[in-house]
């Protein structure tokens, strides 16, 4: 059982909630579309659906650095980033993450916060200036995941005028010129 488990560690790594070792849902990806045609933005990470409350530990065991304001307030240790958290842990902590080999339970380093939005822990891996990687496959991707389905874009696209939303938004037929934003509903189960 003992070399089961660290043969899945070497090849995956566990998941920031308990429990560490089964597969949790995933609610949103890296590179999701995120903001308005103002304030345009990728998703750096991905969401755990997770209730109010939820402990959260850090996979790693390193110095816990916080930061954000509000509900995108965060901990950081090493490359790994805990969004969403309250009642954190005190900043520049040593942490005892889940994969260190000493025996003891690994720190809590927040819980998650009651968030507008849906309560969720936002995780994400990379340096502070980026690039982000996918937690999803980094390392082999957190235990027990798995995406078996193929994604699915409906048609047909539709074309507007680059930056146009709500009120002005313009629609565009062909010929197609200049910049546009391409508009397409996707979903991956």
């Amino acid at each position: 059982m003992v070399l089961i488990l660290l043969t899945i560690l070497i090849s995956t790594y566990p998941w920031p909630i308990r429990q560490f070792g089964s597969a949790h849902g995933v609610s949103a990806t890296l590179g999701d579309a995120r903001g308005d045609s103002l304030n345009p933005r990728f998703h750096f990470g991905i969401d755990i659906p997770a209730g109010v409350g939820t402990k959260v530990y850090s996979i790693i065991s390193d110095t816990a650095k916080l930061g954000g304001s509000g509900s995108d307030t965060y901990v950081r240790v090493g490359n790994y980033w805990y969004v969403h958290l309250e009642n954190r842990i005190p900043h520049n902590t040593y942490v005892l993450g889940i994969l260190d080999p000493i025996n003891t339970p690994p720190d809590t380093i927040g819980k998650v916060l009651d968030y507008p939005n849906g309560d969720h822990l936002h995780f994400q891996i990379g340096p502070s200036s980026g690039p982000f990687v996918n937690p999803l496959s980094y390392d082999g991707g957190p235990i027990g995941y798995s995406d078996g389905g193929d994604p699915v874009v409906s048609s047909p696209f539709d074309f507007w005028r680059q930056g146009s939303e709500g009120q002005i938004a313009e629609e565009l037929q062909s010929p197609l010129l200049d910049k546009v934003d391409i508009r397409a509903y996707c979903q991956d189960n």
